[in-house]
């Protein structure tokens, strides 16, 4: 009686927890009808127990033949397990009656038969949606490394002690080296001493949170010696919680040609004009450049726009000019000296036609 009490509990036991667990749960016999399956079985299929109850799944040629369908090889793998009398893991795409495949993922295990055979048992759980999100996000990092290899600005990936982890072969390029040759270092592998001063203020803002990026105009140094002027925009990448992860260094050549270009006088800078745009250059910000000239930001404001306009540098249909945009644009013109720091304008300007 106690042994019978037992038995009676344990299968009690076993009922509920299959009745309430969130696994597809299925039995067969040892002659591969299906017994027994859980709510989980049917609801995830949409299926009452009547429906499912007798049939063998290697009868069921309908849904093998759907497209993308693993049904054929979840009936090849019971029948090893049966032989082998071993249990092994599976994972696959069966059809739902609504016409989409699920996706799952579990063990599929010997299991005694009433009859003293080999039956089968099936724990598993729908992973379609993850699965999806894995594709997603599969697709996802492949597009965004197409963008990284093919973009025509050198990109640096770098952690928060500024250790290169990434570059794409633009940066690579303007750096003269390759990726073992930059991977694991800081950016004093491309930045003159002194560039390395002025970014270790802004890089400890930025990893503290003061700001979330910064632009700099600095004189890259390739591995043969060459010099190369040209802009970077550091900006910080957080991770899901909002912690700071990745920083990334954008670095937009600058005109390496020191050629003068013969401009209309119209077209040159005023002695203001010269002062804010060197400044500007420099990686100072419009209330510094206000601060240190003496002016308004009002004033610099103007200056700017006036600069835009005199060096055309307004992007299609008149969008107005980034501070890398114009400051491109003067390098282009030779209107600022490419191998000189910090920036200076050429000699050549105009009267200042508005005091501040």
């Amino acid at each position: 009686e106690r042994a019978l009490r037992r038995q009676r509990v344990a299968e009690e036991r076993f009922r509920r927890l299959a009745e309430h667990s969130p696994a597809i749960i299925g039995i067969r016999d040892g002659e591969d009808r299906i017994v027994q399956v859980n709510p989980a079985f049917r609801n995830t299929f949409g299926v009452r127990l009547a429906e499912v109850i007798g049939w063998r799944p290697a009868e069921r040629t309908d849904l093998a033949d759907v497209p993308g369908s693993d049904f054929a090889d979840l009936v090849d793998a019971g029948a090893q397990v049966r032989d082998s009398d071993r249990a092994r893991v599976w994972q696959g795409r069966i059809p739902h009656p609504d016409g989409h495949l699920v996706e799952l993922l579990g063990r599929i295990f010997p299991l005694p038969a009433d009859d003293g055979s080999v039956g089968i048992g099936e724990v598993f759980i729908d992973v379609t949606a993850h699965e999806r999100a894995r594709r997603e996000l599969a697709d996802a990092e492949q597009r965004v490394r197409a963008f990284f290899n093919a973009a025509e600005i050198g990109v640096l990936v770098l952690d928060l002690q500024a250790i290169v982890l990434d570059a794409n072969p633009a940066a690579l390029r303007l750096t003269g080296r390759g990726l073992h040759e930059v991977r694991g270092r800081t950016l004093d592998i491309a930045l003159a001493p002194a560039d390395l001063e002025r970014n270790g203020p802004l890089w400890a803002e930025l990893v503290a949170g003061r700001r979330g990026r910064y632009d700099l105009t600095v004189t890259l140094r390739s591995s043969d010696g060459r010099q190369r002027p040209a802009r970077l925009t550091v900006t910080m990448v957080r991770g899901r919680e909002g912690a700071p992860s990745t920083v990334l260094c954008l670095a937009v050549p600058l005109a390496p040609d020191t050629e003068t270009v013969s401009l209309p006088a119209r077209s040159l800078p005023s002695p203001g004009e010269a002062a804010v745009l060197e400044r500007l250059a420099a990686g100072a910000s419009l209330q510094q450049i206000a601060t240190d000239l003496g002016m308004s930001r009002r004033g610099v404001d103007y200056r700017i726009t006036r600069l835009r306009h005199k060096l055309r540098a307004d992007g299609p249909g008149g969008a107005p000019a980034t501070s890398a945009a114009l400051i491109a644009r003067a390098y282009a013109l030779g209107i600022l000296h490419p191998a000189v720091w910090p920036p200076r304008v050429a000699d050549r300007q105009q009267a200042d036609d508005r005091p501040e």
